[in-house]
């Protein structure tokens, strides 16, 4: 609900969004600075804000990570991109888990 208030333009959801990519930011830096992940992929809700929420969030995440992009190559820079299945992502996520746990056992 807030997201799609976003979109259309209320500023105090868009604080909220903001808001809340600079806190994930933050968070994610800090895993980043120690697995550098090559790709974070963002589901529910905030995913529907698209670039609302993925650029501060990427900026956020830059600003708190020790691996910054202007020091690695494109190809080792995490990127950071909305999930495709934004109502279901959990269950498509532990679907995924499971058919590839059943890989490593046949």
């Amino acid at each position: 609900m807030f997201v799609g208030l976003a979109v259309r333009g209320d500023e105090g959801c868009r604080r909220l969004i903001r808001d809340s990519a600079e806190a994930a930011g933050r968070g994610l830096g800090l895993v980043g600075s120690v697995i550098n992940p090559g790709l974070i992929v963002v589901g529910g809700d905030l995913a529907r804000a698209g670039d609302l929420f993925l650029q501060p969030l990427a900026a956020s995440y830059d600003k708190h990570t020790l691996v910054k992009r202007s020091d690695v190559g494109p190809e080792s820079q995490t990127r950071i991109v909305a999930s495709a299945f934004t109502s279901n992502d959990s269950c498509v996520g532990a679907v995924g888990l499971v058919l590839q746990h059943q890989a490593r056992l046949t």
